[in-house]
């Protein structure tokens, strides 16, 4: 599926006989982001998690491929804030709008989160 920029070593990482990571940070180093963007998705497809959803958003925005990095961080400060991790939902949020400052649903995000706050406080 995603195997456009993968090489038969790099497929083999994915697969379990190295450390996928390890083969996508050597990509990184030596300039490859659309290699590691490429084996960060199929890790995605294997885990979900939200550190290596906002890692690839990270990868992503290195591409400048801003939109598909904010769907994916977005998703990820939902979950965050979801599960009741307010500081790390508000630090994607803020994340999202340095990358987007004028990014709608990032800045609703991060003022709902902050009224959230201040009710709990009772202020």
């Amino acid at each position: 599926m995603f195997q456009g920029n993968l090489r038969k070593r790099d497929i083999r990482a994915i697969e379990g006989a190295e450390e996928p990571i390890g083969v996508a940070w050597r990509h990184l180093r030596r300039g490859k982001i659309e290699a590691a963007i490429t084996i960060h998705q199929r890790l995605l497809t294997i885990d979900p998690g939200p550190q290596l959803r906002n890692r690839t958003g990270d990868l992503l925005v290195r591409a400048q491929r801003a939109k598909a990095a904010i769907v994916l961080f977005l998703e990820v400060a939902e979950e965050y804030r979801e599960s009741g991790f307010l500081d790390k939902a508000r630090a994607i949020y803020r994340k999202i709008l340095r990358v987007e400052p004028s990014h709608r649903a990032a800045r609703s995000g991060l003022a709902q989160l902050e009224s959230e706050e201040r009710a709990a406080s009772g202020w």
